[in-house]
């Protein structure tokens, strides 16, 4: 067995899930204002706190007050999915690239010391988590959502 040869697809995997996940990253750092997203997350949930009020109690005048500002709130929904939708179409368009350049090497199989063989396709997926996860904790501590 050759080791240098097996340890190609490994490596591959692991950049191709490293750069994706730098790719999430990044482009979340650029297009989303996390100070600006909990700003419009705080004026929603009051929003939708007046609103449950109103229609419990049925006072006309506070329905058509909280109906009045829904344009508002939909207006502040809309940015947020407009930041976050960047972000996304932005990783999601480069990891389709990276995923067409190393589907070569899914159908190889990968020893795991805990899991045994794998797929390069499942190994692939376990970087992937394991990349992500270590990004949302950097998201996390830069005060992203």
């Amino acid at each position: 067995m050759n080791w240098c040869l097996d340890l190609e697809p490994l490596i591959i995997f692991m950049l191709a899930a490293a750069i994706i996940s730098f790719i999430r990253v990044f482009s979340e750092l650029i297009f989303v204002n996390p100070h600006q997203v909990r700003i419009y997350n705080r004026l929603m949930s009051e929003w939708r706190r007046k609103a449950k009020e109103a229609m419990r109690s049925g006072n006309l005048r506070q329905i058509e007050r909280v109906k009045r500002e829904k344009t508002k709130i939909d207006s502040l929904a809309m940015t947020i999915s407009k930041m976050r939708f960047k972000s996304m179409m932005i990783t999601f368009s480069l990891s389709i690239i990276i995923f067409i350049i190393i589907a070569k090497y899914f159908a190889i199989p990968i020893l795991v010391p805990i899991l045994g063989k794998l797929t390069g396709l499942w190994y692939f997926i376990l970087c992937s988590l394991a990349w992500n996860s270590i990004g949302s904790i950097i998201l996390k501590l830069k005060g992203y959502e």
